[in-house]
């Protein structure tokens, strides 16, 4: 996992690095670091706001598990009830 952070680190100072030789002069490096640094946080907000909805409390409930629950339930009773039947 770190080896993938270096190496996104190492691209985006490229793209300052390449935005350096595009923009005027007297605007570097500092504008492009800007630019870049902008256009991640626009990103990183976007894909934040997009997991957050993910993970909304109706997406949270264990559906499967409860019906699981619920199976199991239905067969120990019935189990007891046919225990009950072979005792009498």
């Amino acid at each position: 996992m770190q080896f993938c952070s270096a190496a996104f680190l190492t691209l985006l100072a490229a793209i300052v690095f390449l935005l350096n030789e595009v923009l005027p002069p007297d605007t570097t490096p500092w504008l492009s670091a800007l630019i870049v640094g902008g256009v991640v946080t626009v990103i990183g907000i976007v894909m934040l706001k997009a997991g957050q909805k993910k993970l909304q409390a109706r997406n949270l409930m264990p559906n499967r598990t409860m019906h699981s629950l619920q199976s199991d339930k239905a067969t120990a009773k019935e189990h007891q009830h046919n225990v009950k039947e072979e005792l009498k």
